[in-house]
């Protein structure tokens, strides 16, 4: 039986991120199915000393009307942010399937971006997971590129 070592990796995690004191974090791979793991790893990093109470989480599993699907079984997992200051502006989108792409590739990838309201100013930032398929990577980044809601 595989041995769930997510609360020793979370905390490990969470150390490492403190000591490095970012204002921002851009995840990918995040699970969310069962609960919210950014909001989870918000909650470890309050207590490893370096609280990041803004987050947002994008599912990056199912159809999404694009022919992909993840495999059976396949655990729900997506990509997020975290901030240690708000987020506003919030936009989802899940990057298109090139149209007659000869990709292996079948699962849906998402980004997921947002305005931090930084002491300085306003930063834009966006988490992605693209394809391992270079070809598809470059697809969707030329797709997204077309479609300003992405890159903002």
């Amino acid at each position: 039986p595989q041995v769930d070592t997510w609360a020793a990796r979370r905390a490990a995690l969470a150390a490492a991120i403190a000591a490095a004191k970012p204002d921002v974090l851009a995840l990918q791979e995040v699970r969310g199915a069962e609960q919210d793991w950014a909001a989870v790893l918000g909650a470890e990093l309050t207590k490893a000393g370096y609280p990041m109470p803004h987050h947002r989480y994008l599912p990056g599993v199912g159809d999404h009307g694009l022919g992909g699907r993840a495999p059976d079984g396949w655990v729900e997992e997506g990509v997020a942010i975290l901030s240690a200051h708000p987020l506003n502006e919030e936009r989802e989108e899940t990057c298109a399937m090139p149209p007659g792409a000869a990709s292996s590739d079948r699962n849906p990838r998402t980004a997921l971006g947002a305005v931090v309201e930084a002491p300085g100013g306003r930063v834009r930032v966006v988490a992605t997971h693209l394809s391992y398929d270079r070809f598809q990577q470059c697809a969707s980044v030329r797709l997204a590129a077309r479609e300003p809601i992405i890159f903002f």
